[in-house]
Parts: structure tokens; sequence; C-alpha cells
């Protein structure tokens, strides 16, 4: 074999491995792009809340963009207890939540739930106070883009895993 036919086959031995990986990784790249551009398609949270501010004895810790069709805010208590608050649109139909303003509804979520929970313990009360006073504080918001109520969250997310890290 020439010197030059044997850099053809190498060549063709590399292009036969270097084509498949480097469509395995263009085909990551796009789906890190579609991924990224829906999480930016679900826009941002809440305008006036930021981490760091105090409602009453509560502070925000965090404040997740529309995600799953709900803004997640996490908050503590005065004993540092933290907790999620879900922030959904407001349905007039019901199911109600803990607090609601004109365009909005919201929800506490266990972070303790199990099978048998199902949504139906009660809600902790200084959890419940704390949701709201953040209602309270958000009276004069409109309902972010991409914002959903109850009913549609669980239609078009039934198996939806809505937990944020409280950390």
């Amino acid at each position: 074999m020439a010197h030059s036919d044997r850099f053809a086959g190498l060549r063709r031995r590399q292009w036969l491995i270097a084509a498949p990986l480097g469509a395995i990784a263009l085909s990551g790249v796009v789906m890190g792009l579609r991924s990224s551009s829906q999480r930016s398609n679900d826009g941002p949270g809440l305008g006036s809340l930021e981490p760091g501010r105090r409602i009453g004895r509560w502070q925000v810790v965090a404040v997740h963009p529309v995600r799953l069709g709900a803004v997640a805010v996490v908050l503590a208590t005065a004993t540092g207890q933290r907790y999620q608050v879900d922030v959904l649109a407001r349905d007039p139909e019901g199911p109600a939540g803990v607090a609601n303003t004109e365009s909005l509804s919201l929800f506490v979520i266990n972070s303790k739930v199990t099978a048998v929970d199902d949504g139906l313990r009660p809600t902790d009360e200084d959890q419940g106070l704390g949701a709201m006073a953040l209602a309270q504080a958000l009276s004069s918001e409109p309902a972010p883009a991409g914002l959903l109520t109850l009913q549609e969250r669980r239609r078009q997310h039934p198996t939806g895993a809505f937990a944020v890290p409280l950390a």
C-alpha cells in the first residue's frame, strides 16, 4: 500500500467515526438551544418581588421565572423555615388558593407531600399567613404572561415536577 493510500484509508476511518460523533454533538447543541429558548419563553417572574424583601415577618428568599404555568416564590418564616408558594392565574371558577388577588391565586406547596397527601393535608398556619401577606404585596401585580390557572396547569402538566430548591 502506498503512503498516500494508507492516509486515505485513515481519513475514511476518521470520517466514519467523526461524522456520527459530530451529528451527536450538533444534536446536543440544538437540544440545549431549544431548552434554553423554552426557558426564556416562559417569561420573567413577578416584577415587584426581589429576594431579600421583607413582607411582614416573612422574607422573600427566591422568585423563579414562570415555569410550568406558575411563578414559584420561596419564603422564609421568622424562624427561618423555608417553603414554596406557587403563584398562578386566578380562576373565578376555582379552586381558590390559600390567598388571592384580583388576578392571582397563591398556593402553599407541601414540602412533605406523599402519595396519600394529594394536597389534602392542612396548610401550616404560619405558611398560610405568609402566603396571605404575599398576596397583599402582589395585590396590584398583573398576571405575568404564561401563567396558568390551577386547572389549566393540572391538564397541561399532569405529571409536572413543580418543587423548586428551598436553599
